[in-house]
């Protein structure tokens, strides 16, 4: 149940609905689209504008990447009962331009 999967300390006031809307899952952990973060964090460009201060050595911000601009999802990085992972490291040495991911 809900009490198996833990949350990060940043998410721990929340309940499964308030991510996962009525669907909440019970047996099966499933990845949430963008739109359900963007209920609380605002819109792609918000958190893009929002992330500026982590632009790496030239500018780059991974929340408008030059790659898919603002079009991708969270989960792609960001894991919510699972470690987070850079997405971008897997083509990229992210470690000379980017904070660690949340």
């Amino acid at each position: 149940m809900a009490a198996d999967y833990s949350l990060k300390d940043t998410h721990k006031e929340f309940s499964c609905i308030d991510c996962h809307g009525e669907e909440t899952p019970l047996d099966d952990y499933y990845l949430i689209s963008s739109n359900s973060c963007f209920n609380c964090h605002g819109s792609a460009e918000d958190v893009a504008a929002l992330t500026t201060q982590y632009d790496g050595k030239g500018g780059i911000n991974p929340h408008n990447s030059f790659h898919l601009d603002t079009r991708i999802e969270c989960y792609m990085c960001h894991q919510e009962h699972k470690p987070s992972h850079n997405y971008c490291a897997q083509c990229h040495d992210t470690d000379v331009w980017m904070a660690k991911v949340p």
